[in-house]
């Protein structure tokens, strides 16, 4: 009987991580998907190409 209680135990545990897990890498992916699709400031594709004037 203990050692089923102690199984029965181990796997809660591990339901709760798993499902802890899956919820923090779905922000995560929210998080990186929102910024990642922001241009950088400064980046050289914003930077006026030389000898041309911006207008």
């Amino acid at each position: 009987m203990n050692a089923l209680l102690r199984t029965a135990l181990f796997l809660a545990v591990a339901a709760v991580v798993s499902q802890l897990s899956a919820r923090l890498q779905a922000r995560e992916s929210r998080y990186r998907g929102g910024y990642s699709r922001r241009p950088v400031r400064g980046s050289s594709s914003s930077r006026p190409r030389p000898g041309r004037s911006r207008r």
